[in-house]
């Protein structure tokens, strides 16, 4: 395969809409699709830019009014009412400031494990661990609001969230774990996940096109645009609606076992 073709696009740009935001790991499943269709290295780095704009898209568009609100908090007008607003936007930027430079050391070494199944199935399994252990610990914490939780957790949400760099640690399962831990309920951990994650996921897309130099458009690329953009936006709404019900478990059998068949796999390739 020398080229994106439509099917790949497509089973592609599935993974990475249903992927991207479940504590699961997006990069992890990735690299299993590509190991499937046999390719790897730097194939397809123009259409996986085009992918994640998409669901980046997605993840502005469910949050634009909440992205616009901690804008307008520090408006004069607002400086008696919005308190708890601007404590949010503060602990969102204590986050991404230990997230960032993490970020900036670990990608170097990221090359060499995106196609390494062996590591992937690790991180699958540091996931899952991370997900098990925000449910046990979660309920040995005072409850803190989001406008309430302090630096100090905001500080270690992006730190957990960093260490999600490594294909098979989910990004959005770690910030959510870190937040349960921190004592946030379930609704505001993951709420909290998706917002934290914003600054990390534009300044990674950022960063993306400049290396490639730009970024080209054809048929299967705009498929894939179009079904990762609409299934993450789906994505997002299923996960908010869903953690108020259910416990992070389901998604730690999961990985688990994910974990398993990726390690199976990538010892036999070895």
């Amino acid at each position: 395969m020398h080229h994106v073709t439509i099917l790949y696009a497509v089973v592609t740009a599935i993974v990475q809409g249903l992927t991207e935001y479940l504590p699961i790991s997006s990069s992890g499943h990735l690299a299993l699709v590509n190991h499937f269709f046999g390719v790897g290295g730097d194939f397809g780095l123009s259409f996986m830019i085009w992918l994640h704009g998409a669901t980046l898209l997605a993840l502005l568009a469910y949050f634009w009014r909440d992205i616009i609100d901690l804008i307008r908090c520090w408006a004069p007008r607002h400086r008696h009412d919005r308190a708890g607003q601007r404590r949010i936007f503060v602990f969102i930027v204590l986050s991404t400031l230990v997230t960032g430079p993490m970020g900036i050391v670990l990608n170097k070494y990221m090359p060499a494990l995106d196609s390494n199944l062996i590591a992937v199935g690790i991180g699958f399994i540091v996931t899952t661990i991370f997900l098990v252990l925000a449910e046990v610990l979660s309920g040995r914490v005072a409850q803190k609001h989001l406008d309430r939780m302090g630096a100090g957790r905001a500080l270690f949400i992006g730190f957990m969230q960093g260490l999600a760099i490594p294909p098979g640690i989910s990004r959005s399962g770690t910030t959510i774990a870190a937040g349960l831990i921190s004592g946030l309920d379930r609704e505001q951990a993951t709420r909290y996940a998706f917002l934290a994650g914003i600054p990390a996921i534009v300044a990674s897309f950022g960063l993306d096109v400049i290396k490639t130099g730009g970024v080209r458009l054809d048929t299967p690329t705009i498929i894939g645009f179009v079904l990762a953009g609409v299934i993450g936006y789906l994505s997002i709404a299923f996960l908010l609606a869903l953690v108020k019900r259910v416990k992070l478990y389901g998604f730690a059998v999961y990985t688990g076992l994910l974990a398993i068949a990726t390690l199976i796999i990538g010892v036999m390739k070895f």
